[in-house]
């Protein structure tokens, strides 16, 4: 049986909420991180060696890490707030229009 495009797209819908959810979650949780780092006053480029003897965290060190919360996702919420993309991205995980 041949999927219907009203099928189609209700799956494409149904996938655009739930993927912006998690993208929105995922910056306020870098967000969070990057605050609970600041707040302890932890440097993380002062355990690059526990990183490296940690499977999960060996292929990174203090600065992509820095770079990540202190740099990209600052930026990147920035740029989304200033040219309206993070309304875009509200209006999907709330269904609002």
């Amino acid at each position: 049986m041949a999927v219907t495009l009203d099928k189609k797209a209700e799956t494409i819908a149904m996938s655009v909420v739930q993927q912006t959810t998690a993208m929105i979650n995922a910056m306020n949780a870098l967000e969070a991180l990057e605050a609970e780092r600041s707040d302890a006053g932890i440097d993380l480029t002062q355990y690059d060696a526990v990183y490296a003897a940690n499977a999960q965290t060996e292929h990174v060190d203090g600065d992509i890490l820095n770079g990540v919360i202190n740099t990209s996702i600052p930026n990147i919420k920035t740029y989304m707030d200033a040219n309206g993309h993070s309304t875009n991205l509200q209006k999907a995980t709330r269904g609002t229009r």
